[in-house]
């Protein structure tokens, strides 16, 4: 009798399991919209159902989310409003975003997270893999001149904020 309790049991678990796993999928037209916190300090998402359903129709609708206000009070538009996107193309895999001048004019911490907001938001998109930036059709570059290149959502580490500065210190024994 325990035997077939404990079985009945274990069916039932792998059950809800199983079921738990189809609720964390999303439907298509189902994206997550990353927006910059007011301190300019991380990327937070907020969902949206989009219009379109792919291509370089849904790559542009994202971008417009992305350039408008969140629903939350606590997150800010992800591209400035002074930021033009003066083009999108796609190409197979890829995604190449121009902007105009102003980009430039952004902190380095806010073009970081412009970037990774974007990257994070447009490679919801199963048919891209890699975004490449330009700024008047020029390939960006970091403050330091060195091109940006290819971006995949490999590009950005993410780091839980409260350890950002964190640090151990311990007494070790160093053998010569």
């Amino acid at each position: 009798m325990k035997k077939k309790v404990w079985c009945l049991a274990l069916a039932v678990m792998m059950a809800l399991s199983i079921t738990a796993c189809d609720d964390d999928e999303r439907k298509p037209g189902e994206y997550q919209i990353f927006y910059l916190n007011r301190e300019v300090t991380k990327v937070q998402a907020e969902d949206y159902d989009s219009v379109n359903t792919e291509g370089e129709a849904l790559v542009k609708e994202l971008l417009e989310r992305l350039a408008t206000a969140p629903k939350s009070s606590q997150l800010r538009q992800t591209i400035p409003s002074n930021v033009v996107v003066n083009s999108v193309k796609t190409e197979g895999a890829y995604i190449t975003v121009d902007f105009g001048q102003n980009y430039k004019n952004m902190s380095v911490t806010e073009e970081t997270l412009v970037r990774a907001a974007i990257v994070k938001t447009l490679l919801q998109i199963s048919q891209y893999s890699l975004i490449s930036f330009t700024v008047d059709a020029e390939p960006l570059r970091t403050s330091d001149g060195v091109l940006v290149g290819n971006m995949t959502l490999d590009s950005f580490v993410e780091n839980p904020g409260a350890q950002i500065n964190a640090s151990i210190q311990s007494t070790i024994k160093l053998y010569f």
